[in-house]
């Protein structure tokens, strides 16, 4: 009986260190990453006042801001940042996006009732595969080892030329700072703009600003 309650016990503090643990490195916790028994503790601690419950989908700390951008891609389990917003995270631009562009696969309904506040001025674009999945990079966050999703610089630069209603002023600063970051790579700007059709476009453009 005493070593049955014995590895109860080393269980459950063996699965307290791992939630601890988790928490330490990235102030949250995705609930579709923990056991059940992690779950339950997660649950204790939301009852506690410990962490905060993010719909379900994931168990946040006070500690530090919640970034919005991880979040919700976390408790969408989907979604690509593209366009505005992701010209934004690659400070390519200076203008916030009140209005987050987000690629998803084609046939997605956004879930607008289950997740409002994630869903909410949200732009969901619908792409097809192979082009969904293409140059897309990862943006670290800040005191977390997770990471963002989010389209390569050279995608959102040459999405931005291709688009009929561009701003051409957002073009220019867009350009000027990326061929002045350490992030330029002109082979792969070129690349991508070949593959989406603007290659003399791009080519004229940065022949200018360069």
């Amino acid at each position: 009986m005493m070593q049955s309650i014995h590895s109860k016990l080393r269980s459950y503090y063996s699965q307290l260190n791992e939630v601890t643990e988790k928490l330490d490195q990235d102030q949250l916790l995705v609930a579709s990453e923990l056991t059940p028994f992690q779950k339950s503790i997660a649950k204790d601690m939301v009852k506690s006042g410990l962490l905060e419950d993010m719909d379900e989908r994931v168990y946040a700390t006070h500690d530090v801001p919640i970034d919005d951008m991880l979040m919700r891609q976390l408790i969408l389990g989907q979604g690509i940042y593209t366009g505005d917003t992701a010209l934004y995270l690659w400070e390519l631009s200076e203008n916030f996006p009140y209005t987050i562009e987000m690629a998803v696969r084609m046939g997605y309904q956004a879930p607008s009732r289950r997740y409002p506040d994630w869903t909410q001025n949200v732009q969901f674009k619908q792409v097809r595969e192979p082009r969904l999945s293409e140059d897309v990079r990862e943006i670290s966050v800040p005191d977390t080892t997770r990471k963002i999703q989010v389209y390569s610089p050279e995608r959102v630069l040459v999405e931005m030329v291709k688009s009929p209603d561009h701003d051409i002023e957002a073009i220019k600063f867009g350009f000027n700072q990326y061929l002045k970051s350490s992030q330029k790579d002109l082979g792969t700007l070129l690349e991508v703009a070949e593959r989406l059709n603007v290659l003399e476009k791009i080519q004229s453009l940065v022949g200018i600003l360069l």
